[in-house]
């Protein structure tokens, strides 16, 4: 038994690169590299998904190898069993990695869906 994930993210493709039967076999890959449970075209991007899944980081390098020469850029954002949280970026030709650790300041004005799009918007922040 491996280390269990919930991932979620996108992959930004150059659209204006590949054709429609390109970004159909990205997908394929995607789905046949068991690093996530489902993708999603929306159009900008796809976006990825997997829930409870075992992590498996050589698959999922292998995977990012692949896809490089089509993006523009890539936020994937995992969280492990034991409530570890860290991302993936792609960003000007590279791929890096961040993680960090969830303080909360105020429980009186916690939501979920807030927490969230704070995340989306600002990132995981590295602890100092």
């Amino acid at each position: 038994m491996g280390y269990s994930v919930t991932i979620n993210g996108n992959f930004d493709i150059k659209r204006q690169f590949v054709t429609d039967d390109t970004v159909n076999s990205i997908m394929e890959r995607i789905l046949a590299s068991d690093c996530f449970d489902e993708v999603t075209d929306e159009g900008s991007f796809l976006g990825v998904r997997a829930y409870d899944l075992n992590y498996h980081e050589d698959e999922l390098f292998e995977l990012y190898a692949y896809l490089e020469p089509y993006l523009l850029g890539a936020y994937i954002t995992f969280e492990g069993e034991d409530g570890c949280l860290w991302c993936h970026t792609f960003s000007e030709g590279k791929w890096q990695e961040g993680c960090g650790v969830i303080r909360y300041e105020d429980f009186t004005d916690f939501s979920v869906r807030k927490f969230a799009r704070k995340v989306n918007q600002e990132g995981i922040q590295d602890e100092e």
